[in-house]
């Protein structure tokens, strides 16, 4: 056995040792993965199943840095947001929509039971975390506390009796 000089000999192998070589060029696709496949994804959480309502299907597709919302393939509405969540009444004709781009959510409220739909803007950004639809108005529930949004008027609410569910 010929030694060349500054060569070092492992002194026992590992029984492991040609798959972890075999393996090392995939860490570090499995880090990058890991590390900024949640960040890649957080700017494409835009629903893309259509959603029927009364007034036909609704989509979201994105457009550069927006959204159009479109009504069986017309668009309706352009929103400037990377990230939507939809609040839809189980009847389909009304949908709350939070449009964000990192900040406060815009809320919106669509009527598909006008042609085309009747898009109103919500005068308050926040996040929601409940949405409780009632005949001509819909409560909307936040951490900074209760609203009610009819026709075209927001209103914070104060403690009551009413049950909304």
């Amino acid at each position: 056995m010929s030694w060349k000089k500054n060569e070092l000999k492992p002194i026992m192998s590992f029984p492991f040792s040609s798959l972890i070589d075999k393996l090392r060029p995939l860490w570090a696709v499995a880090i990058f993965v890991l590390g900024f496949g949640s960040v890649l994804a957080q700017d494409t959480q835009i629903p893309v199943t259509p959603l029927q309502t009364v007034g036909g299907k609704v989509t979201f597709v994105q457009q550069g840095n927006g959204v159009d919302a479109q009504l069986d393939g017309t668009t309706f509405d352009r929103l400037s947001a990377r990230r939507i969540v939809r609040h839809v009444e189980p009847s389909g004709a009304r949908m709350i929509v939070e449009a964000s781009d990192g900040g406060a959510p815009e809320l919106l409220l669509y009527d598909f039971t006008k042609r085309p739909p009747a898009v109103e803007r919500i005068g308050r950004r926040m996040k929601l975390t409940g949405v409780f639809w009632q005949h001509d108005e819909v409560v909307l529930k936040s951490a900074e506390g209760w609203y009610r949004f009819q026709r075209g008027t927001l209103t914070k609410l104060t403690s009551s009796k009413t049950v909304y569910h």
